[in-house]
């Protein structure tokens, strides 16, 4: 959820290009007709809903505090500056 947008497109828009820009290549396989890769939850970032602070994938936080998963460091610093309503 982006702080401050209620009902509008906001900086959506500009995350969601940037996930899938990153998420695709990480998906795709390699031969066509191949199942997608999969993905391993170690390997992404945890945003810290309540601070914003991105951080590599830890277990006991993503349990302990409310996060939001997220699969590079690209998405994480995108989402930490949707969350500061700074600019990506």
């Amino acid at each position: 959820m982006e702080p401050n947008a209620v009902h509008e497109v906001a900086r959506s828009l500009e995350m969601f290009e940037i996930w899938f820009d990153e998420i695709i290549p990480l998906r795709l396989p390699e031969k066509l007709g191949s199942q997608l890769r999969s993905l391993s939850i170690q390997s992404g970032y945890l945003g810290d809903l309540n601070t914003h602070r991105c951080m590599p994938y830890d277990e006991e936080k993503a349990e302990d505090e409310p996060t939001a998963w997220l699969p590079t460091k690209k998405v994480a610093r995108a989402w930490q500056a949707v969350m500061n309503g700074k600019r990506l």
